[in-house]
């Protein structure tokens, strides 16, 4: 697996939006992918010589992220032992939260810095412009952005009619829909935190701070991957198209 090198200690001085925090929520059971990932987090299993968590490590580090924060959900010597073998920085600390929420999860990773965060997943990775995420956000002026991508069915589909007839078939059509690919810009501040306090879970702070028409979206075309499945697995590995490069 690939080290930051020169070339990207070069690239940051271009870097005008630098991530302060870049929160990693990563270490869940991964059920869906067992028996793999009774053996390892899914998140560092090896995709072409490489893994997600790893990828978005080194992205980070490339747009000039200052501290690194992975909060676990259990204790993982392994995933700690991948990440020092792969990734050439001491700016990274790994935390584990037992039995916490992602709000939870959240409200630590802000209690430890003044500054905005930037939040993924360990299990997903897209190849994110951070410059023009963080200028874009600072630009609309809303507490929080998501980051979203265009929805692509993965079908054929069809219009049908009363009788049976098709009127219309369309090959893996896209849509107006868009998905949220898990990368949240979020600012750090008393508004922010008095939502969180006031929801017990993370998919009812969000419906809040949309309410309050304070959440803005980011549209990333570029390559997006997300590991859910043994069969999401194989077809990253599989597919020459895809895969997680910087």
């Amino acid at each position: 697996m690939t080290k930051p090198y020169k070339e990207m200690e070069y690239l940051d001085v271009f870097n005008l939006y630098k991530i302060d925090l870049l929160v990693i929520l990563a270490g869940g059971l991964g059920s869906r992918m067992t028996p793999l990932s009774n053996v390892a987090y899914k998140g560092i299993l090896k995709i072409k010589d490489t893994s997600l968590t790893i990828q978005t490590i080194l992205r980070a580090i490339l747009f000039g992220a200052r501290r690194i924060l992975i909060i676990t959900d259990y204790e993982d010597p392994f995933f700690k032992y991948v990440i020092d073998k792969n990734i050439n920085s001491t700016n990274i600390e790994i935390i584990t939260l037992e039995e916490t929420s992602i709000l939870d999860k959240i409200k630590y990773a802000l209690s430890v810095t003044k500054n905005r965060i930037c939040i993924c997943y360990g299990d997903t990775y897209a190849d994110i412009d951070f410059n023009l995420l963080f200028k874009q956000h600072k630009l609309l002026k809303r507490p929080m952005t998501i980051t979203v991508t265009p929805y692509k069915i993965p079908y054929g589909t069809i219009i049908p009619t009363k009788n049976f007839k098709v009127e219309r078939f369309s090959e893996k059509p896209s849509t107006d829909f868009l998905i949220n690919i898990g990368y949240q810009v979020l600012d750090n501040t008393s508004e922010i935190i008095n939502m969180m306090n006031n929801q017990d879970t993370y998919q009812n702070f969000l419906e809040i701070i949309t309410n309050r028409e304070s959440l803005s979206y980011y549209i990333h075309k570029g390559n997006h991957e997300t590991l859910n499945t043994f069969s999401e697995l194989m077809e990253i590995i599989t597919h020459p198209k895809r895969g997680v490069t910087l």
